[in-house]
This record gives C-alpha cells, sequence and structure tokens, in this order.
C-alpha cells in the first residue's frame, strides 16, 4: 500500500492533513516589519489546527514571510507572541503555520483553542 502525501501536491483525493481543522472566531493581531517600520495588523482566527491556523487579516502580509501572532488570554493584559510563516493566502484570507512553538506556548494555544480543538473537524 503507498503511503498518502501530507502535501498538497497530491491529488485532493489522496490529500490528508497532518492535523485536524477546526473553525473558531478569536481576535488576534499580526506583527512584522516592512523596512523600518513595524507594522500591526488586526485579524480574527477563522480556523485553527495544532500546527498552524487561517485568519482574516486587516493588510497585505507577503507569503513565506516570518511573522508574530499575538493572541489574547481573558485576565492577561499582555498578548501571547507565536512564531509563524505565511503558507498561503487568498485576498484577506491568510493561512499561518506556527514555527517551533515551545512547550509552554503549545500548552498555551491548547488551552486558548480548547473549546475549538475539541469540536468536531472539519471534513
Amino acid at each position: 500500500m503507498l503511503p498518502l502525501p501530507t502535501s498538497p501536491e497530491g491529488s485532493s483525493s489522496q490529500y490528508v492533513r497532518r492535523f485536524a481543522r477546526h473553525r473558531c472566531s478569536r481576535a488576534m493581531q499580526v506583527r512584522l516589519r516592512r523596512g523600518n517600520e513595524e507594522v500591526l495588523l488586526k485579524g480574527r482566527c477563522t480556523v485553527i489546527s495544532e500546527g498552524g491556523f487561517e485568519a482574516l487579516v486587516s493588510g497585505e502580509v507577503p507569503l513565506g514571510r516570518m511573522v508574530t501572532i499575538e493572541f489574547y488570554l481573558d485576565g492577561v493584559s499582555d498578548p501571547i507572541p507565536l512564531s509563524a510563516r505565511v503558507v498561503n493566502h487568498h485576498g484577506f484570507s491568510f493561512g499561518f503555520q506556527f514555527i517551533a512553538p515551545s512547550s509552554l506556548q503549545r500548552s498555551i494555544i491548547a488551552d486558548f483553542f480548547y473549546e475549538e480543538l475539541h469540536s468536531e473537524p472539519l471534513s
């Protein structure tokens, strides 16, 4: 039996995702540098998985760009920063892959998105 690919390069009937995706609706922001300027873009996470997420973002973020994602937890005034890379986009919808989250950051992601990560996965 041939192994199923985990990347979009295989045909859609053979494509298997590494992580289940779940719907969500959480405020977040994207922090990046453009030249000497730091840019902060507001966004809303719409789909989450253990490996990354999809979000609607209020501006342009170049494909392949490393960015800092900031999520806000209830009762915590400072945002939780996570490193991510832009892996795809269509209009204002961007796909982000988490980059080497620490054990603490993985725990924060799991806690923050507990409800979403334990819901019925998207097909």
